[in-house]
């Protein structure tokens, strides 16, 4: 999503009180709390988020609602045009998929290094199923994510890579 303002407080203005939003950060993560109080999220001293998301970038979503409550986030805005290039740097990092479309497809297209580890989040078993790439594609071959769904890779410890993923074009996205 691109828009002028990608603070966190500008792409979930409203959220239930307690969610949190974590974005991994070394080992461990970055933890912001939503305060219906503020209303907006704050970081882990309790002071106000000038956190920005930035476009690719995955985190994880606690929705503290009781069970069976669900809670819906809907983005609207333009997707990038072009190509994408990702910068991972060494170790684990969690990215999401691009777009809206065929999330086989793309998944599948990831553009893996021999020894890369692919984690996909399963949510019928609560537990993430590995993918290693191996011989030039990806084993076991069984990629699928949901639309908006992100995942987690491994790479090597050597040095930061970049890597071309992705190429479209389309027009503004409409509600």
């Amino acid at each position: 999503v691109i828009l002028q303002n990608q603070s966190l407080n500008a792409l979930i203005p409203f959220a239930p009180d307690g969610a949190m939003m974590l974005f991994p950060a070394g080992n461990g993560f970055e933890t912001y709390y939503y305060d219906t109080l503020l209303p907006g999220w704050v970081n882990e001293q309790f002071q106000p988020s000038t956190r920005l998301w930035r476009t690719l970038e995955g985190a994880y979503f606690y929705n503290p609602l009781p069970l069976g409550q669900d809670y819906y986030i809907h983005f609207i805005g333009e997707l990038p045009q072009g190509d994408i290039t990702l910068s991972i740097p060494p170790g684990k990092s969690i990215l999401t998929l691009p777009i809206a479309t065929d999330p086989t497809w793309i998944l599948n297209t990831f553009p893996g290094i021999a020894g890369d580890k692919l984690w996909l989040f399963e949510q019928n078993g609560q537990s993430f199923q590995r993918h290693d790439f191996t011989n030039g594609y990806w084993e076991p071959q069984d990629l699928s994510l949901g639309v908006a769904g992100a995942f987690w890779i491994e790479t090597a410890p050597s040095t930061l890579t970049n890597r071309f993923w992705y190429s479209y074009n389309t027009g503004p996205t409409t509600p």
